[in-house]
């Protein structure tokens, strides 16, 4: 489940059904995460109960008084009560809502933002934080191969490093005639950027699984951060020493998990023992190349006969020949850094969440300016292995870059205090689950959090969050589907944009609330006026009715579809209790605007009969056979 097959054939054995399997454990933990409901969810509710409460007061207080205190009939007055509530009941609301949600829908879509969620764009407008991604969404999404770094440099180690690498790896190489470079690549960025490497070296071609069959793989794992295969080797490598034969082990990963499996390494003169300074001197050429923002890939191999086929993984994954680390860049893209800029304005913040090693993440982190550039003392790195565990995220401590090691240390008090109190955070190594925790924290601390992922893994995570947003190019069909909204140019600069067009529509859909709340008080109004002073009422039900279908809705509709004001980014995000219909709407609603539009129409409305030659007490006179139909005929 979860995987289409392209081409070729194969053996499976199963080991796992259901739940037990790695894909059904995801599910499982999307499954448990329940959907939260959407902030504006909560205010039209809000909004609905407190019209509700104002309407139904009204009218049980106008029929109280019109029975007990005018002496009216109880029919008659069950008549005015109705009418009353007719009056401030806000008929359109509703439509208005969605209408205006789904004009800014069609605006996101042409800005490369598709909504699945429609209530999901009104709570854009309330993003506080945004846990985005790094690869593909701050960088460009296009890994090349840098950097080299071997033991002994030459050229052939060179070659066996780009070959190994490339063996390694399942993405897949073909000629191309019709572009500028003679071979295409398809699969993960990293590992077409390997392959390419490899054939723009002259050291592999479309043909090379015939040279080298696969015979067993381990794929890569996101906690063991390693994939390692078992190729034949038809033809001999250059550069590797003739006890490497037969069956050839290479595992390739996180260079410090490669490391920690390795207990030689290989130079021109053969295979040498690792000694604790070699480890120390490819520790620092790991963190010197993910220093300047390169992801590291550590490559090593294991030389063996058809027992290779049968160890367990740990056993296949050991006692290996360490040959050298790739170095691969993902330029930022050029816009991100305004984006981050117009976030910090509009007071939202940006949190990096990778699986990125934290020197590599720090390093892009500071070219965006996610970061602050290094101090001329600082000597923090903020990984695990550096470090000094839990001290390392003191509030106090420098250090920005949190690696998941460290953070599963951490208690949930300690992270939310964390989150809390710093800004500028730059997550790395981390783990669906840890990402779910993130999100979970910013929740509990009352934020409303955006969350970017595009792989299986990213599911929970984007369920949970109030917004998840799934990558459109590059995304899995599991990350869309749990996501409310789905980046088509998988780009960061696309997010600040969408939560323009959610602060737009919160602030329209204000702005209508208002015009429709002064206008319901101009149409109670005139029962108002009958019951207080025992005069016809201007208006029936029914044209009340009339009243907001046809001069109510329109109109409404006109300030749902405005563009967002330019002044809305410079503002701090709604607050997620925030509510739509909140006092200074109430008051500028129904005690200013609504009186002087109600004392406009009734005055308006006295007038006519002024001028008809009917004083007020003639008219509080009739008013008994204009409400029953019997008005006199010159009336």
């Amino acid at each position: 489940a979860g995987t289409s097959v392209a081409t070729g054939h194969g053996e499976g054995i199963v080991y796992a059904t259901a739940a037990e399997t790695d894909y059904g454990q995801v599910a499982h933990l999307s499954a448990a995460t329940p959907r939260t409901i959407s902030t504006l969810e909560v205010q039209i509710q809000h909004i609905v109960h407190t019209i509700t409460l104002i309407a139904c007061s009204t009218g049980a207080l106008t029929f109280a008084v019109s029975v007990l205190v005018e002496r009216m009939a109880p029919m008659e007055s069950l008549l005015y009560a109705v009418g009353i509530i007719v009056g401030f009941v806000p008929e359109g609301l509703l439509p208005q809502v969605t209408l205006t949600l789904a004009l800014n829908v069609q605006r996101m879509a042409r800005h490369k933002a598709l909504v699945r969620r429609l209530s999901a764009v009104e709570t854009l407008g309330s993003v506080s934080v945004i846990c985005s991604d790094k690869t593909g969404t701050i960088t460009q999404g296009r890994m090349a191969v840098e950097e080299l770094w071997l033991p002994k440099p030459s050229d052939a180690q060179r070659g066996v490093l780009l070959l190994a690498a490339s063996l390694c790896s399942n993405a897949r190489l073909e000629q191309d005639n019709t572009g500028p470079e003679p071979w295409r690549a398809s699969g993960d960025p990293t590992e077409t950027a390997m392959l390419l490497a490899a054939a723009g070296a002259g050291l592999i071609h479309g043909e090379q699984q015939r040279h080298f069959p696969r015979r067993r793989e381990l794929p890569f794992d996101s906690h063991r951060r390693r994939m390692s295969v078992v190729i034949e080797q038809r033809e001999p490598i250059e550069g590797l020493p003739q006890t490497f034969r037969d069956q050839l082990a290479i595992t390739k990963g996180a260079p410090l998990e490669v490391l920690q499996r390795c207990s030689a390494w290989l130079t021109p003169r053969g295979v040498e023992p690792l000694s604790p300074e070699h480890r120390q001197q490819a520790i620092q050429a790991n963190d010197r190349l993910a220093s300047r923002g390169f992801r590291v890939i550590g490559v090593a191999l294991r030389s063996g006969g058809p027992e290779l086929l049968n160890l367990k993984a740990d056993e296949l994954e050991s006692e290996l020949v360490l040959v050298g680390l790739v170095g691969l860049y993902d330029p930022p893209r050029p816009e991100v850094s305004e984006a981050i800029r117009q976030c910090r304005q509009a007071g939202i913040k940006v949190t990096m969440v990778t699986g990125d090693y934290g020197l590599t993440a720090q390093a892009i982190a500071r070219q965006i300016g996610l970061l602050d550039p290094p101090a001329s003392n600082g000597n923090h790195n903020g990984n695990g292995h550096h470090g000094n565990g839990v001290r390392n995220v003191d509030v106090a401590d420098p250090v920005r870059v949190i690696e998941g090691s460290t953070l599963a240390q951490i208690t949930d008090v300690h992270l939310r205090r964390l989150l809390k109190y710093r800004t500028r955070l730059v997550f790395a190594r981390m783990a669906p689950e840890q990402k779910l925790r993130l999100v979970q924290a910013y929740r509990d601390l009352g934020e409303v959090v955006a969350v970017t992922g595009d792989g299986v893994n990213d599911a929970p995570a984007l369920r949970a969050a109030d917004v998840g947003l799934a990558m459109g190019r590059n995304g899995t069909d599991v990350a869309r589907e749990a996501a409310d909204i789905v980046l088509l140019d998988d780009n960061f600069a696309t997010i600040v944009e969408a939560v323009r067009f959610g602060r737009g529509v919160v602030s329209n859909i204000r702005k209508f609330i208002t015009y429709i709340l002064v206008a319901n008080l101009s149409e109670a109004a005139p029962f108002l006026a009958m019951v207080a002073f025992r005069i016809p009422a201007a208006l029936t039900v029914m044209q009340i009715l009339a009243v907001d279908l046809g001069t109510d809705v329109l109109p409404a509709l006109g300030l749902g579809a405005e563009q967002p004001e330019p002044g809305l980014m410079h503002q701090p995000p709604r607050p997620r209790q925030a509510p739509l219909l909140d006092g200074s709407v109430m008051r500028r609603s129904y005690l200013f605007l609504g009186l002087l539009e109600a004392s406009f129409s009734m005055s308006a409305y006295l007038l006519v009969w002024h001028r008809a030659g009917v004083s007020i007490r003639e008219l509080q006179a009739l008013a008994p056979q204009l409400l029953t139909h019997n008005a006199p005929a010159h009336l």
